[in-house]
C-alpha cells in the first residue's frame, strides 16, 4: 500500500520584526528581523515529515524571490513540492509582523491571494495523484467550493481536517462529517457544534455531536 501523505493548503513566508527596544510607532526601531516558512499545511507538512512520513505538499508558490525561498525552505525540511502551483503572475504568499519587546504581535499585514490558485480544477489535474495517497489533509485557508469539493470526489480517502479560525471554520459546518478527523480548539468546537462549555459534559456532548456526525 503506498503510504504517502498528501497536504493541500496554504504556503506562507513569515517575516517578523522584533525591536531591542520599546517600541516606537511611526518610527524606524533597531531589532532583529528573522524570515521563517509558514502556512498551516506547510507547517503540517513538515511535522509529517519529521516523523519520517512520504509527505507531498499541494500549495500555491509564486515565482519570485520568497518563493524560491520557501521551496529551498521545503527541501531543507523533506517535504516534496513538485504538485505544487508555481505561478508567474502571483506573489507568494506572506505575512509581514511587528512583535513588542515582549515579543507579542502589535501589528500584521498578511496576503494570501495565491492560495486561491487551488482551484477545483487543479484537484481534477492532480486527481490520480491525490486518490493514490493513504490520507489526505486540507485546511481552511482553501475556498468553501474547494473544501466541498475535496470531501465529494475522494469519498473513500480518510481526509484531516485543521480548522484554522473560527471564521474559517464557517467554511465547513454544513459538510463537518465528511471529514475522518478534525482539529478544532474549544472556540471553533463551540462554534460548529453550538454549544457553549460550561463543565465537562458540554465537551462530551461536542465529541458526541461530531461522531454522530460522521467524523472518526
Amino acid at each position: 500500500m503506498n503510504e504517502r501523505i498528501s497536504v493541500i493548503g496554504a504556503a506562507i513566508l513569515d517575516v517578523t520584526g522584533v525591536p531591542n527596544v520599546e517600541l516606537i510607532r511611526g518610527d524606524s526601531n533597531p531589532g532583529h528581523v528573522f524570515i521563517t516558512p509558514g502556512g498551516v499545511a506547510r507547517n503540517i507538512a513538515e511535522n509529517l515529515a519529521l516523523l519520517k512520513q512520504d509527505v507531498n505538499l499541494i500549495s500555491a508558490i509564486g515565482n519570485d524571490e520568497w518563493g524560491r525561498i520557501l521551496l529551498g525552505l521545503c527541501k531543507k525540511s523533506n517535504i516534496k513540492t513538485e504538485n505544487s502551483i508555481i505561478s508567474d503572475n502571483d506573489s507568494t504568499a506572506l505575512f509581514l509582523s511587528i512583535n513588542n519587546l515582549q515579543k507579542n504581535l502589535e501589528l500584521a499585514v498578511v496576503n494570501t491571494d495565491i492560495t486561491q490558485k487551488i482551484t477545483n480544477e487543479y484537484i481534477d489535474e492532480k486527481f490520480h495523484f491525490i486518490n493514490s495517497s493513504k490520507i489526505i489533509v486540507t485546511e481552511t485557508n482553501l475556498s468553501q467550493e474547494t473544501l466541498e469539493y475535496i470531501v465529494e470526489k475522494f469519498p473513500g480517502k480518510p481526509i484531516f481536517l485543521d480548522l484554522v479560525s473560527i471564521i474559517k471554520a464557517k467554511k465547513v459546518k454544513e459538510i463537518i462529517g465528511k471529514f475522518h478527523t478534525i482539529k478544532p480548539n474549544l472556540a471553533e468546537a463551540e462554534m460548529l457544534t453550538g454549544i457553549k462549555m460550561k463543565s465537562r459534559k458540554d465537551l462530551l456532548l461536542m465529541a458526541d455531536y461530531f461522531s454522530k456526525k460522521g467524523v472518526k
